[in-house]
């Protein structure tokens, strides 16, 4: 009982320590709070932004596999080290730039870096927070524990945009400092107090490592071992790229909004508010940072409680829920479609976020049933390769479309006459068009989200074809 007690009460401090390092994790996520403001400092186009962007995305996924293969062959500590490291070197770098302590002509080159830099940070943090979160809870509860610090990592954005306009109202140079110590921090004690704590069906009863790693009995890790599959053998086969494409074509759709929506914001208030107030502007992209991150973290958390639930009382395959979430995506698409007030775009970023959060609560957890869990780290590295490919092309599209509808030199002349006058925002990064700035780029993610639930419902059916979508909970389930 003594022992039981001992491990349940050790397994929800790693539970709470992975959701402080992944809250420290997500904040690549906040860009549109800032990202506007950092343009206008360093004179940027909006193509110039939006790669600055897609570098902290590519610094995300692109860094994923590197640290998958590392996650799953050292001690948490190092990575986590090494990650509170990286996140503090890109934001406290990019500050350095917004306040003029560094300059350069070259600034959009070493913004991109150290952009890269914080994405990297983040990676390493969250892999390494879902390790011991999957390592810890079997396979009934492993859904619902991987969702709560995933809903960490979604909730990032606001828990850091809430303090800082707390603190620093209007200022973002104390928002970036924050974004510098505060992510840094969380990783670092997570680097201290996160302890891998096996499941009591899958340890031996008093054997651990000087790291909480989980020592198997011999039969149970030869079991995981023959059953899962290495990066090698899972991108041979047709399970992989189904799951993989499903991600890039959904998560493409939401990094686009989620980095852009900023630039959305000021585009509708430019176009249907002639007394054009940047104050104003300000503070509604700050709330739709905020929605984004709240939603993104409820998706992560319900995704997790349902399919759990699901999958304990039906035995409901997981992989259909890709097909819901993809429905989902779709129809946010066409509700930011419909949009032309900035007043009702809330609805827009709230599915949007919500879609998000989703996908990524049941990505890792489908990987890990397909693929096993001996090689869960890499594996989900390989896959976040998806969106690192999608993400910035979708964001390099945007920017290119927006750029076309950008003011010409002789529309920012006249503009800029004005400027005293209607407070009209005289600068060529802005687009004042309405959602026509944009709307095209809708069109392309559209199509996406059609594709991407075509191959979910396909591959839920290609997953067991000879298999009910729902089956009753049997007695010999419930000893699970």
């Amino acid at each position: 009982m003594v022992s039981f007690f001992t491990s349940d009460f050790s397994r929800c401090i790693t539970l709470a320590f992975c959701f402080i390092t992944a809250l420290g994790a997500g904040t690549n996520y906040v860009f549109s709070a800032y990202g506007e403001q950092l343009a206008k400092v360093l004179d940027l186009n909006h193509t110039q932004i939006s790669l600055i962007a897609s570098c902290g995305n590519a610094g995300v996924y692109f860094s994923a596999p590197a640290w998958g293969h590392v996650i799953d062959r050292l001690p948490l500590r190092i990575p986590l080290l090494i990650s509170s490291v990286f996140l503090f070197t890109g934001y406290f770098g990019i500050h350095a730039f917004y306040t003029g302590h560094v300059q350069s002509d070259s600034a959009v080159v070493y913004v991109s870096l150290l952009s890269i830099a914080a994405g990297m940070g983040g990676s390493g943090s969250l892999l390494s927070s879902l390790n011991a979160t999957t390592r810890s809870f079997s396979k009934n509860f492993r859904a619902t524990a991987s969702g709560i610090v995933l809903s960490g990592f979604g909730l990032s954005a606001f828990f850091y945009s809430f303090i800082s306009h707390e603190a620093f109202p209007g200022n973002v140079d104390g928002f970036l400092l924050t974004l510098a110590f505060g992510t840094s921090i969380s990783v670092l004690l997570g680097a201290f107090f996160i302890k891998i704590v096996p499941p009591e069906s899958e340890k031996m009863s008093t054997q651990y490592d000087d790291e909480g790693q989980p020592l198997f009995e011999e039969s149970s890790l030869q079991d995981d071992i023959l059953t899962s599959q290495s990066p090698i053998t899972v991108i041979k086969t047709v399970d992989f790229w189904l799951l993989f494409s499903i991600i890039a074509l959904l998560a493409g759709t939401g990094l686009m909004w989620i980095n852009n929506v900023g630039a959305v914001v000021q585009a509708l208030f430019a176009y249907h508010h002639p007394h054009y107030d940047s104050v104003v502007v300000e503070q509604a992209q700050a709330r739709q940072v905020s929605l984004l991150s709240l939603m993104n973290c409820a998706g992560r958390i319900l995704i997790g409680l349902s399919s759990d639930f699901m999958y304990k009382k039906y035995k409901l395959d997981r992989a259909w829920w890709a097909a819901i979430i993809s429905a989902l995506f779709f129809i946010s698409q066409v509700v930011a479609q419909s949009i032309q007030l900035p007043v009702h775009l809330s609805w827009a970023t709230a599915l949007i976020g919500l879609s998000y959060g989703s996908l990524f609560a049941i990505g890792p957890v489908l990987t890990l049933e397909m693929f096993g869990l001996h090689y869960f780290s890499s594996n989900w590295g390989v896959m976040s390769l998806a969106p690192a490919i999608a993400g910035p092309i979708l964001n390099l599209v945007f920017g290119a479309i927006y750029d076309h509808h950008a003011p010409t030199e002789g529309d920012v002349l006249r503009y800029s006459a004005l400027e005293g006058v209607l407070n009209m925002p005289a600068t060529a990064s802005t687009c004042l068009e309405g959602r026509g700035c944009y709307i095209s780029a809708l069109h392309l993610t559209t199509i996406s989200c059609i594709l991407a639930l075509v191959l979910s419902v396909y591959g839920a059916i290609r997953r067991k074809p000879s298999t009910p979508i729902f089956r009753e909970e049997t007695p010999d389930d419930r000893l699970d």
